[in-house]
């Protein structure tokens, strides 16, 4: 496949052993203990294991000197103002607002700003109450609530895997420039220790929640279509020429064997199959065990023709900051905002059908409400065209797994 998609050209790294390369790595790193943040120091005990870091033997008065001479406070400049302005704009047009001691306007942009960081860091979790662009960071933590989950990993000892996953990819072969963008739906982290079906578990899709199967009208029960993860289990991961089946189903089908002999056939390269895990779990496919590059696009598939790329965006030695219990991974850190399609017609409810190749509209695949859909393409019940109605499921759906992940 890279004969074909240039690992150049998507700037992306070299084959990299990251399991051998962090175990060497990290023993050239000493780590302090993670401290949880419910934690509080006084001034006197901070002073010291800032000085035991520092590995330094020197007195308190002296410590108390250094850290009024270095500490942020010293920071200032001759014109900068002293208060922190508590301004939010008027016309904010956006989903969730911004908190009132977030700085907003060019004043509160000065240096100043560094000495509250503090407060607006323990008040505020910038990943989840601020929104950069499209992307929704969630809140996680590294200490949990919950006393009986206890921390079982230590800094250094493991590596985390930033992946990065796309929406599903459409392109139709017989119309000219047909394909979509990419567009970002969700990161992940995933530990060195994770299987690839637990990360193929992690990973979120509509289609994996509602059939899309053709109807006839829009007076069909949906019920029975729902949960199509349940009906369709089977799910592959391709990685450097190599696809890996998930069999721990009963009911999953093999999607690697068609795609193995078309590669074949069209001389693409010899591609292999691999098993992602077993049932039994006597066969595991570790992230540890694999060699991928940084940024080369690989494929998840489900659903049959569902594809997702995904890459490895990054890859860093387990860290005191981070979230240190290890049946909190793989979990998901950040996912796009969901903007609801509204009817093609009406322009104000939400999408619920969509109809394809109607010759009553100038596009090929549209979203309608069931009252526009109704009334613009039935006649009594009837079809007053031939066209493909199929039942269009909420982008909501995406976020449903959110309401288990524990807020810290």
């Amino acid at each position: 496949m890279e004969a074909i998609y240039e690992p150049k050209s998507f700037k992306a790294s070299e084959h990299i052993a990251i399991e051998d390369y962090f175990k060497s790595y990290s023993e050239l790193c000493q780590f302090a203990d993670a401290l949880p943040e419910s934690v509080c120091l006084d001034q006197s005990d901070y002073l010291s294991k800032i000085g035991k870091l520092m590995n330094i033997n020197i007195s308190e008065t002296e410590l108390e000197n250094l850290d009024r001479i270095c500490g942020i406070n010293a920071l200032t400049l001759r014109d900068e103002p002293n208060y922190l302005p508590m301004e939010v704009p008027k016309n904010l047009h956006t989903r969730s607002k911004l908190e009132k001691m977030y700085p907003t306007n060019s004043s509160a942009r000065m240096l100043n700003v560094v000495t509250y960081s503090g407060v607006l860091k323990r008040k505020f979790n910038y990943a989840s109450d601020f929104k950069i662009g499209s992307k929704r960071f969630i809140k996680t933590g590294t200490v949990s609530s919950n006393r009986s989950v206890l921390c079982d990993m230590k800094p250094g000892t493991n590596f985390i895997y930033s992946i990065i996953v796309y929406r599903p990819y459409y392109i139709n072969f017989n119309q000219k420039n047909s394909g979509e963008r990419l567009r970002f739906a969700f990161e992940i982290e995933a530990l060195g220790t994770n299987t690839l079906a637990e990360v193929a578990d992690q990973i979120c899709c509509v289609f994996n929640e509602g059939l899309f199967k053709e109807v006839e009208d829009t007076n069909v029960d949906l019920k029975p279509f729902m949960n199509a993860k349940a009906f369709y289990p089977s799910q592959c991961i391709y990685i450097d020429g190599v696809l890996y089946n998930d069999f721990r189903s009963p009911d999953a089908i093999d999607y690697s064997a068609k795609i193995i002999e078309w590669a074949s056939e069209k001389n693409i390269g010899k591609f292999k199959s691999e098993l992602m895990e077993k049932a039994s779990l006597s066969c595991r496919t570790l992230l540890s065990t694999l060699q991928p590059r940084l940024g080369y696009p690989y494929v998840y598939m489900h659903q049959g023709s569902c594809e997702h790329v995904f890459t490895f965006s990054d890859a860093r030695l387990l860290q005191p900051c981070d979230c240190l219990h290890s049946k909190k991974y793989p979990r998901m850190v950040s996912i796009s905002r969901v903007y609801n399609i509204l009817c093609f017609i009406c322009n104000v409810m939400n999408a619920q059908w969509a109809v394809l190749e109607c010759s009553k509209f100038p596009h090929e695949k549209v979203f309608l409400c069931t009252e526009c859909c109704n009334s613009y393409l039935y006649v009594d019940g009837k079809k007053v065209t031939s066209f493909k109605l199929y039942p269009y499921y909420d982008q909501e759906m995406l976020t449903r797994h959110l309401q288990d992940v524990n807020v810290e």
